[in-house]
């Protein structure tokens, strides 16, 4: 049974694997700092980082919050990298597709579950998750 979500084929999975390389490749600090407007000052996050969607951290920051461990212990291992997310999670939009998915931290990806629209993702909360990530970053380094 094939469902909207499943990739069954090597030529859709092929097709899939190439948008989320392109996603990546469009998630460039220097691409999104107009709409993330907190990033542009970052001395962690260098202008060809690609970065978080909706919040702008970097792999890096993931990988250091994950190695740390109490900071970014899920049951699962998430955390030391980006996660696929659909912007549009509710009704006919809710696939993963070229127009509707994007690259996002754990945290973000967590917290704008399906509930929270990529706009108000965006709008309320990316500075907000953004400053919190730094923060603990700042706290192992000190």
């Amino acid at each position: 049974m094939k469902t909207e979500k499943s990739v069954k084929t090597s030529e859709e999975f092929s097709t899939f694997y190439n948008d989320i390389k392109a996603q990546y490749e469009a998630q460039r600090k220097y691409h999104l700092e107009k709409d993330l407007t907190w990033i542009k000052e970052s001395r962690h996050i260098h202008t060809n980082d690609s970065v978080c969607y909706y919040c702008g951290v970097n792999e890096e920051i993931l990988k250091e919050l994950y190695n740390e461990g109490e900071i970014c212990k899920t049951k699962r291992n998430r955390g030391a990298w980006f996660e696929l997310d659909r912007k549009d999670s509710k009704g006919k939009n809710n696939v993963y597709s070229k127009d509707n998915m994007v690259l996002c931290c754990y945290f973000c990806n967590n917290h704008k579950s399906d509930v929270i629209s990529s706009k108000d993702m965006l709008g309320y909360f990316g500075e907000s998750m953004y400053n919190y990530l730094s923060d603990k970053v700042k706290h192992i380094n000190s």
